[in-house]
């Protein structure tokens, strides 16, 4: 099990180092705005509207969800749900979550929403963000909205990259600002 571990580890900081070098040189880089009449980034759009201080969290964030992926593959999905329940899957404010057929199956920081179906949950703007993570695709999808900060009852701009693999959906998101 350490082995399997060690290997993940290794896995994030590979995908981690190799986003840092394919984004340094893209700081000019913008898109089309892809937001719906709420203000929120459409679920299917790819959100490449962050800024440069954001990339090395949202790249994180995408090489948490790739662990994920691969883990999946090789480890029986008890493990990687109990590994993301116990806070595994953490880099400072970068965590992952879990959904299988749109329940919250594992989160590490809320475990008041473990069992619920993600579709209920709805930000402060009335944006119907669970709706949007649980229609993630296989290829992937960003949502922003907002949510409370890991450590405190604060809300703050959140974005979440999910992606679909079989009945599973696998989140990580990360804080804004």
């Amino acid at each position: 099990m350490n082995s399997k571990k060690n290997i993940s580890i290794i896995i994030v900081i590979l995908i981690i180092i190799l986003g840092a070098f394919y984004f340094s040189g893209m700081e000019d880089m913008h898109s089309e705005n892809d937001n719906d009449d709420h203000g929120h980034e459409n679920e299917n759009s790819e959100n490449d509207e962050h800024s440069h201080s954001d990339f090395s969290q949202k790249e994180t964030a995408l090489a948490i969800v790739d662990t994920l992926i691969s883990d999946y593959e090789i480890v029986a999905t008890s493990e990687i749900i109990e590994n993301i329940s116990q806070g595994f899957y953490v880099d400072g404010q970068v965590y992952a979550f879990a959904l299988e057929n749109e329940i919250i199956i594992a989160h590490p920081n809320r475990k008041d929403l473990e069992n619920t179906n993600i579709t209920e949950l709805v930000d402060i703007s009335g944006f119907n963000f669970g709706e949007a993570l649980a229609l993630s695709t296989e290829e992937g999808t960003w949502t922003d909205y907002v949510f409370t900060l890991p450590e405190s009852a604060e809300l703050a701009d959140k974005s979440t990259y999910c992606q679909k693999v079989d009945s599973y959906i696998f989140c990580a998101g990360y804080y804004e600002g």
